[in-house]
Formats: structure tokens, sequence, C-alpha cells
């Protein structure tokens, strides 16, 4: 059984280009704050389900060559930052199941080669879903379900979304109708 933090000599590894350890109940203690500044190469970082904690830090903006990136299941706090928006690598972003709050950051509208965006159940996300999302022309999949999100959709929310192959805003407080503008086979 493996236990511990991530050690901040991580970073050193320069020519890093996947970094994957996930389901490691041992696993504690929080993301070094300077981890990207130095792994100018890494792509893929999948730290899920593990038992990690504290925020996310600002600085996760600066893996710019970053594809793939998974925090789920944890108990990360804080908000998620808005750096995120930086990663304009980034096809697939999961942060689901943690203890964050406040807003979606709407520099995720930035990511204009995200595929597959996931930020489910997290009760403490209370605000609107930033409308530059739904502008996110490359995006085939919405998990945004079981958090505290309201307001009401944009009417032309699929307008923009023409690869959206899947779309899960269940379990929030949202209103109004969806419209939508092409034809879906379910």
């Amino acid at each position: 059984m493996c236990a511990g933090q991530i050690p901040e000599e991580i970073g050193n590894l320069l020519g890093l280009e996947l970094l994957s350890i996930t389901a490691i109940k041992g696993l504690t203690g929080s993301l070094p704050n300077d981890m990207c500044q130095h792994l100018p190469k890494l792509e893929v970082l999948y730290l899920y389900s593990n038992e990690l904690s504290g925020n996310i830090p600002s600085s996760m903006g600066k893996c710019s060559n970053l594809k793939n990136l998974s925090l789920s299941l944890n108990q990360l706090t804080g908000i998620i930052p808005r750096s995120i928006g930086n990663l304009t690598q980034l096809r697939e972003l999961y942060l689901g199941f943690n203890n964050l709050e406040g807003q979606i950051p709407k520099e995720i509208g930035n990511l204009f080669g995200l595929e597959m965006l996931s930020i489910t159940a997290i009760k403490g996300l209370t605000s609107q879903i930033p409308t530059s999302i739904f502008n996110v022309s490359s995006l085939k999949a919405i998990d945004l379900s079981s958090n505290s999100l309201s307001g009401s959709l944009p009417n032309d929310m699929c307008q923009h979304l023409p690869k959206l192959e899947g779309l899960n805003l269940g379990w929030n407080e949202l209103s109004g109708n969806i419209f939508f503008t092409k034809e879906f086979d379910l």
C-alpha cells in the first residue's frame, strides 16, 4: 500500500509527458504549487480517486501542453482557478466529486479544443453556467450534473456545439427551456 504526498521533486522530471497516480487511498496532501512550472512536456495528468486536499493551484495554468487533466474524486477545496483557461491544448477536463466552491470560471470558454468537460457532483458550485462554455464548438460531451448551478440556459446554447453527443445538466437548480437546433441520435 502506498501512502504519503506528491513530492515537490516531481517538478524535476523535465521530460515527463504522462503522470498517472490514481486510486491510492493513502495519497494525501495538496498539489505542489509549482508542479506545472517545471514540467514543460506534460500532456496527461491523472490524479483522480485519491485523498488529495487543498486548492487547485493557479500555476496549473502553466502546463501549456496539457491535453488531459483529471483531478476528480479527491477532497480538493477552494475555487476552480481562472488560469485553467490558459490550457489551450486541453482536450479533456475532469474535476468532479471534490469539495470545490464558487463558480465555473468563464475562462473555460477559451479552451477551443476541449472535447470533454466534466465538473459534476460539487454542491459548492452555486453560480450560473458561464455562457462562454456553449461557444466551445469542439465539445462532444458536457457533464455539469449534480451541482447547485442556477439560472437559465441561453436559448441558442446548442447552436454553437455541432459536435455535441452528450449533455447532462441534471440535478441542478436551472430554469428555462432547452432549444435544440440540430437532430440528436439518442
